[in-house]
C-alpha cells in the first residue's frame, strides 16, 4: 500500500511544481495519472543520463517565450532560495 511522505522545498519550488502541473507534465485524473507522453521520453533521457549514458535532444518547435520564461525563472528562484536556506543550515530540496 502506498504511503504519503514529507518534501520540503522552499515557496519558489513548490511554484515551479504546481506550474509544472497546471501545464500537463501529468495527463489523466488522480486515481490514472500517468507522466504526458510528450514528457515521458524527457524523463527517461534524463534517467538514462543520472544512470551515466549520453542523450542528445532537439527542440523541433519553440514554445510560448512567455512560458518558457516563466518556467526557468521559477527553477533558477527555486535552486536560489534552497541554496541560501542549506547554506544557513536548513535542508530543503529543490527541483
Amino acid at each position: 500500500m502506498a504511503k504519503t511522505a514529507q518534501f520540503t522545498t522552499t515557496e519558489a519550488g513548490e511554484a515551479y511544481f504546481k506550474r509544472l502541473m497546471e501545464l500537463g507534465v501529468f495527463e489523466g485524473v488522480p486515481k490514472t495519472m500517468a507522466l504526458s507522453a510528450e514528457c515521458r521520453p524527457l524523463i527517461e533521457a534524463l534517467h538514462h543520463v543520472l544512470a551515466g549514458g549520453k542523450v542528445s535532444v532537439t527542440v523541433e518547435s519553440e514554445g510560448a517565450v512567455s512560458v518558457f520564461e516563466d518556467l526557468q525563472d521559477k527553477l533558477a528562484k527555486s535552486v536560489e532560495e534552497a541554496n541560501s536556506l542549506n547554506a544557513a543550515g536548513t535542508l530543503v530540496a529543490s527541483p
